[in-house]
């Protein structure tokens, strides 16, 4: 029999703290620990007794995520005690680069679209435009064809259901502005640069990196608005969340691509350049006067580079 006892929890944390975990770890996996005592008070007499554990949490209103990170430190208990039980984590579906219960705002998604471009990836922009304007799921893109910009309209099949969307005359006139510059003649317009489908992981990740630039993501989970405790009744816990201004790098550059000044700005602020004034060789025609950068200092909303 195994039994979990206040005494061997104590010796637990004794051994992460000469282990040299941080506090932080060390209050998680305690309480942890406590959970699985609250669970078999009176001892777990096998290995399926422990495996029960999983589904007491989850009775519990445990996340899968909050579920696995519990397993660990039990797991993480079970090795210092010397058995062999361990218990297997659950599964769970990965995360889009946004909450499943969260829509962009017109706010949030102008500032993926203008990220986008200033990144000089066209691709992603229009990308980012389609999916907003059409209401495409990820995996629908590839219905999105030079054929259906001539025509106006794409089918879209998925999970055995057809549905024909009206694509606006705005984004189609992009779109085909941007197939010919990309010499796209037909199939897919989202394609790799061998003229293959964007995989579907691939799509996800550029978006996760833009809404990071875009700052879309700009809060950390810092904790919940109270301290997790054994359960007397019904509770709710709120997710708290930090925020940190994002910086971005800044360049301004002479014409010929050497670099005057790199700075990183917060997110907001207006950029200065504070260096020598940029110069040019003279020619045996001409001789060069600095005039200005090559567009107007705005405040920072990602990274950018002026040039002389």
């Amino acid at each position: 029999m195994l039994k979990i006892t206040p005494a061997l929890i104590d010796a637990f944390i004794k051994n992460l703290t000469e282990q040299e975990y941080s506090p932080a770890t060390i209050s998680k996996y305690a309480h942890d620990a406590r959970a699985l005592m609250e669970y078999a008070p009176d001892g777990i007499t096998d290995k399926a007794q422990l495996v029960g554990f999983r589904s007491w949490l989850e009775q519990r209103g445990y996340s899968g995520a909050s579920v696995n990170s519990m397993l660990g430190a039990v797991n993480a208990l079970l090795v210092y005690i010397g058995t062999d039980w361990r218990l297997k984590y659950v599964r769970v579906q990965r995360r889009a680069f946004l909450p499943p219960d969260r829509e962009l705002s017109q706010t949030e998604y102008e500032r993926m679209v203008r990220a986008a471009e200033q990144q000089g990836d066209r691709r992603l922009s229009l990308l980012v435009q389609t999916l907003c304007a059409l209401g495409l799921r990820v995996s629908e893109l590839k219905a999105i064809t030079v054929e259906s910009l001539a025509s106006g309209e794409a089918s879209i099949q998925n999970k055995g259901k057809l549905r024909t969307i009206l694509i606006p005359d705005a984004l189609a006139k992009k779109l085909r502005a941007y197939c010919k510059e990309r010499a796209i003649t037909t199939g897919p317009v989202f394609v790799t640069r061998t003229g293959k489908t964007l995989d579907r992981s691939n799509v996800w990740k550029m978006l996760k990196r833009l809404a990071d630039a875009a700052r879309v993501l700009a809060n950390t989970f810092k904790g919940w608005d109270k301290t997790i405790a054994t359960v007397t009744g019904a509770a709710t816990y709120t997710a708290t969340y930090s925020s940190t201004v994002n910086k971005y790098t800044i360049k301004f550059v002479n014409d010929d691509g050497t670099v005057l000044q790199s700075s990183e700005y917060a997110y907001g602020a207006t950029p200065s350049y504070t260096g020598q004034t940029p110069t040019k060789a003279a020619t045996a025609q001409y001789s060069y006067t600095f005039k200005g950068w090559d567009k107007t200092i705005a405040t920072v909303t990602g990274a950018a580079t002026s040039t002389a």
